[in-house]
């Protein structure tokens, strides 16, 4: 059985992504100076932990359900994402954009 090896005998091997996903950099600009927003960079990933208050207005059902999917303490709740793919990072922007505004209006 005639098997291609590709050139000089190797094992063609599938293009490596040399850059991260633009989404990353969309997640990484919404959490900019938003307190208690860390983004940690791990391997073709993000690590975003977000310190939110308990309640957020104008949120996507989506977006609410991950909130409330983390305990509430002390009014605020501490939520926490590793954003992989598009779907998350809209979640994470969501949730950012709506601490950033709830804090504008305390202000």
């Amino acid at each position: 059985m005639a098997v291609d090896l590709g050139r000089d005998g190797r094992v063609p091997q599938p293009p490596r992504r040399l850059s991260d996903p633009a989404f990353l950099a969309d997640v990484e600009r919404a959490c900019e100076g938003l307190p208690g927003a860390v983004c940690e960079q791990r391997p073709g990933y993000l690590a975003v932990t977000l310190e939110l208050p308990a309640q957020l207005d104008g949120l996507s059902e989506r977006a609410r359900t991950l909130l409330e999917a983390f305990p509430e303490s002390g009014g605020r709740r501490r939520v926490a994402v590793d954003v992989r793919n598009r779907q998350w990072a809209a979640l994470v922007v969501e949730l950012a954009d709506a601490a950033r505004t709830r804090r504008a209006g305390e202000a």
